[in-house]
């Protein structure tokens, strides 16, 4: 059994981003990682391979900021099937992600159960720096769970939810059960805080009619946040 690492990736190669510390992390509990590019204009492809992940192609016009849904079906539908085999993990994370220290060290008993299908995780957003997290409003881990490691089955249509933004870094027909892995998630997107308000604008623009969870946090991202240290 094998633990994959999937990942979309677009222009994600310069210094200001995280790419390489993200692979690097990857590799230490990944038997393998595989990458979606969605057409980078950068040196994306180049670092990923340096590092010595798979990367396919996607040759259309980029999808991410428009149908992100037809990009991760793509992803688990035609280019999957070629690197896992049936009972395989697939650990879904973005390219600004890295999972928390405990992942490593509890990796092996989490894949060995057996009559487990999906695991969820806490999702802690770094605030400003790499080390400080935001823990007011909606930026709270506690009590969120989010599906991120899912056991693979070939055999499975998967699908995601038809929508521009949110629909989900793993299918939504995915192997259950599904149950918390007890592991936490550092998404380093909001590290930057020159690039908050480009961020913020970025979601009001681009979904204008938010779900009222979504609203809620688009409303939250420019005030002032309660910070805490990073640990996990």
């Amino acid at each position: 059994m094998n633990l994959i690492t999937a990942m979309i990736m677009r222009n994600e190669a310069s210094e200001e981003k995280y790419l390489k510390e993200v692979l690097t992390e990857a590799h230490k509990y990944s038997d393998k990682i595989v990458i979606l590019d969605d057409n980078s204009t950068d040196d994306s492809i180049e670092v990923a391979e340096k590092l010595k992940c798979k990367v396919y192609t996607h040759e259309e016009e980029p999808l991410f900021m428009k149908q992100e849904h037809r990009l991760r079906e793509h992803l688990w539908r035609n280019i999957l099937p070629q690197e896992a085999e049936q009972g395989d993990f697939i650990l879904a994370l973005d390219c600004d992600e890295i999972m928390g220290e405990q992942f490593l060290h509890s990796k092996d008993q989490i894949l060995s159960q057996n009559n487990i299908g999906t695991y969820t995780v806490q999702i802690w957003e770094a605030w400003g720096s790499k080390d400080k997290i935001r823990v007011d409003g909606t930026w709270n881990p506690l009590g969120k769970h989010t599906p991120i490691l899912t056991r693979f089955e070939p055999s499975v249509g998967y699908q995601f939810p038809k929508i521009g933004l949110h629909c989900g870094r793993i299918p939504m027909n995915s192997v259950k059960p599904l149950i918390p892995s007890g592991c936490s998630l550092l998404h380093l997107g909001w590290a930057d805080s020159t690039k908050h308000q480009s961020k913020h604008d970025f979601y009001v623009e681009n979904d204008p009619q938010p779900h009222p969870t979504m609203q809620l946090h688009y409303d939250s991202m420019l005030r002032e946040p309660t910070l805490v240290d990073w640990w996990l």
